[in-house]
């Protein structure tokens, strides 16, 4: 298999992990948590707290939809490529992926952890992960 369809597998199941961790979330549980915490919350938290399983199914669904047209067949001389971009290394599927390790989506056991980090630690490991470091 080729490191460009390894990438686009990898990009496409870390979307995956997104859109199922998503879908397994009560959104009425969500709704609680946001009422409860209501007086602790700015309006912004709340709102993202209250919306965050929505943005999250819609922007997921989305990335699928654009990994699905930016897939890998094989050109006419037998070597892979992007079936919408007709090029070996789809800077589509690069630029999505390189945003997803940035943030370093990962599956752990049932769940779908982001870590916490702030734009600092985050901006370090895009550019390890750029350097091949990680």
């Amino acid at each position: 298999m080729s490191g460009a369809r390894d990438l686009h597998e990898w990009t496409a199941a870390q979307v995956w992990c997104a859109l199922t961790a998503a879908m397994r979330t009560d959104p009425r549980a969500l709704d609680r948590l946001a009422e409860a915490a209501s007086g602790s919350l700015d309006p912004h938290s709340a709102f993202f707290l209250q919306h965050a399983r929505t943005l999250t199914l819609a922007t997921s669904a989305a990335l699928t939809g654009v990994l699905t047209i930016h897939r890998y067949g094989r050109h006419p001389d037998d070597r892979p490529v992007c079936a919408a971009c007709g090029i070996g290394r789809c800077r589509t599927v690069r630029g999505v992926s390189d945003v997803l390790a940035a943030y370093r989506l990962r599956e752990s056991g049932a769940w779908t952890l982001w870590p916490a980090c702030d734009t600092d630690t985050l901006t370090s490991r895009y550019h390890e992960y750029r350097r091949g470091m990680l």
